[in-house]
């Protein structure tokens, strides 16, 4: 039924105990293409697609055939009639079952009636193959004084999720239902410069996040020239559904896919017959750890000489334009040549820390510099984002319990800021059951999973840690290591860049190490999540140190707050497994007083799956951490102080 349920809202007969139900009398209920989650399953469902177990098929009309007398329900029951209360081969379609029922005498106050609703194999389910497109728009800040935009509702709708600032770019969910033919438009803006203004740059606009659907986009600009300057450009986005292979059919939330346009320009007014003035310069203000090649654009009239300068500020250091940074303050001349510009490259080197860089323009000759032409620190800023690094280590609060802890794993991501050409691919999860003739790689599904792709991650508590999947074919796959299922969960998983693997294996110290199998092992693991601490006891004088009922959550570097805590304390040290220090001291606390722990965590990490078992003498902790971008650099701990029970060695 995973692609169906049953709602008995009102699939009630009330009558009264020792009184007999007249035969003929039904009941009614209504079966929707909703899965055991609530969830749009995304298939058409109509009345010809069920039946009653070894029942009696009606003949002749649409409406005997879908009549089941008999079979695999109780004696009350007569017959079952199902039929459909939309248009079949709607997606909205829903088909109602009532039940005819024999006459017959209740014995309780409550009597439950069971029969057995079945997929018809002869009228299967079809999945909803409606082809589907969204992408995320994203272009600069829009000033209604200088450009305006237009979007042409005909081809999708779009909903604003960021009107956008100065310093932040608009953001438009954009939903379309594209023809069913290679490349309609799904999206199509124009951009219309104001009277006094016009785009200095060509714009641009690219798609990203594609992931496998990079060939079935198209993105085309068309501008318009008056006078020489572009005052207006079309920006159309076509889509090709696919037809077949792994992408088909579209998804039915084809939002979560995170398809992106990203648009640029650059709007500026027009020349009011200045002479030897530079009117602006432009550059990209972001740029990700690995740095590169910046170019640098200056404006102004022809002729007009400058310095300009490239001032890293961590290192204090400025940039020579010819491949090196030096202490001296040194800059490059230009001269804006006969089309009004000129262009200078920066080389941004890759960093693993944030760094910003300044640029500055002096004018040389008498030029006239504008007002928006940087001419103080903070005027133009590059802004380089570096790595974010997550390590995930064994915590315990009791280390000689325990050998030495293995070593931490390491992983690291770029800074990510809007518009990043950083590509984001979701993972695609589900589940199967499954069974094995012994150990095996050969693997029985007891129902054929279209989803489930080679590469893939196959993870349960029976499955060897890191087994993925080598083939599939529609009654079994292949994994890469044996296992011993038999009516088993499996987890599949994409193996994508966002799936961080992890295993440990912690060896006892002159004891007897067991798995805790009452502790819920997800939630030992901490670095993701705020966390509420709960005072235990009253706490007076200026003190740093703090007992809690637990510590568990907490990690060095949150701010806490709460009722007699001072504000922007933050987390020094975590003593034991009820005590921590502080930076600042506080006031009082009162017992059961909570204190809530924000901060230096990575709210978009989650922990996929963990597996902790007994190997030998050893107890191995493995798993996968889904970590899509490390916004804080932090710690992951996982408490082996919960997953653990230790005892004397025999």
């Amino acid at each position: 039924m995973a692609n169906w349920t049953i709602d008995y809202t009102g699939a009630v007969l009330t009558g009264t105990v020792g009184t007999a139900v007249t035969a003929g009398e039904t009941i009614s209920a209504v079966i929707k293409p909703i899965d055991e989650n609530g969830d749009i399953s995304g298939y058409y469902i109509e009345a010809k697609n069920f039946m009653i177990g070894n029942a009696a098929q009606g003949t002749g009309s649409p409406t005997l055939l879908n009549t089941w007398t008999g079979g695999n329900v109780d004696t009350e029951v007569n017959s079952i009639v199902f039929a459909d209360l939309g248009t079949p081969g709607d997606i909205d379609n829903t088909v109602s079952m009532v039940v005819t029922l024999n006459g017959f005498t209740p014995a309780a106050e409550v009597d439950t009636l069971t029969f057995d609703v079945d997929e018809n194999p002869a009228h299967p389910i079809s999945i909803f193959v409606e082809s589907k497109s969204a992408i995320l728009a994203s272009w600069p800040f829009v000033n209604t004084a200088q450009h305006t935009v237009a979007i042409d509702t005909t081809y999708s709708t779009y909903t604003t999720t960021t009107l956008g600032d100065v310093a932040t770019p608009a953001l438009h969910s954009v939903v379309a239902t594209p023809q069913d033919e290679a490349f309609s438009k799904i999206f199509s803006a124009t951009f219309t410069s104001g009277a006094s203004y016009h785009y200095t740059d060509n714009p641009t606009a690219s798609l990203t996040n594609l992931g496998t659907y990079i060939d079935n986009y198209v993105v085309k600009i068309d501008k318009t020239i008056s006078g020489g300057l572009t005052t207006a450009f079309t920006v159309n986005v076509l889509y090709s559904p696919p037809k077949s292979g792994s992408n088909y059919p579209d998804p039915v939330n084809f939002s979560s896919l995170g398809h992106r346009l990203n648009l640029s320009y650059n709007v500026v007014p027009n020349e009011v017959s200045v002479t030897n003035t530079i009117t602006s310069v432009t550059v990209n203000k972001r740029v990700s750890y690995l740095g590169g090649e910046q170019l640098i654009q200056v404006y102004g009239t022809a002729g007009a000489s400058y310095t300009i300068y490239a001032q890293n500020k961590t290192s204090n250091e400025y940039y020579d334009f010819n491949g090196s940074y030096q202490a001296a303050s040194i800059g490059e001349i230009g001269v804006v040549d006969s089309k009004g510009s000129s262009w200078h490259v920066l080389n941004i080197p890759s960093s693993t820390v944030d760094v910003s860089y300044d640029i500055l323009v002096v004018g040389l000759d008498s030029v006239t510099l504008n007002s928006i032409v940087p001419t103080v620190s903070g005027d133009l800023v590059i802004v380089q984002y570096g790595l974010k690094t997550a390590s995930i280590n064994l915590h315990s609060h009791t280390l000689a319990n325990f050998s030495t802890l293995p070593s931490a794993i390491t992983f690291a991501r770029g800074g990510r800021y809007k518009g990043d050409y950083f590509t984001t691919i979701s993972a695609i999860t589900t589940t199967g059951y499954a069974s094995t003739r012994g150990s095996s790689t050969f693997v029985n599904l007891t129902k054929y999973n279209p989803v489930i792709k080679p590469g893939m991650l196959a993870i349960g508590n029976l499955i060897p840690y890191n087994t993925t999947v080598l083939d599939v074919n529609e009654s079994y796959i292949v994994l890469s290591q044996a296992s011993t299922l038999n009516s088993t969960t499996i987890k599949f998983i994409e193996n994508t860049a966002d799936i961080v693997p992890f295993s440990f294996s912690v060896a006892p110290n002159n004891n007897t190490l067991s798995v805790n199998a009452s502790n819920d092992h997800v939630r030992s693991v901490w670095g993701f999540d705020d966390v509420t601490g709960i005072v235990s006891g009253n706490q007076t004088g200026s003190a740093k140190t703090l007992v809690l009922d637990s510590t568990n959550g907490i990690l060095v570097g949150m701010q806490a707050t709460g009722a007699g805590i001072t504000a922007g304390s933050l987390v020094n040290t975590i003593t034991d497994a009820t005590t921590l220090q502080l930076d600042t001291t506080y006031s009082s606390v009162t017992d059961d007083a909570e204190i809530e722990f924000s901060g230096a965590n990575n709210p978009e990490m989650s922990v996929v799956s963990m597996v902790v078992t007994k190997v030998g003498t050893n107890i191995v902790i493995s798993g996968y951490i889904k970590a899509r971008e490390v916004t804080t650099t932090a710690d992951i701990k996982i408490n082996i102080d919960d997953m653990i029970t230790i005892s004397a060695a025999p």
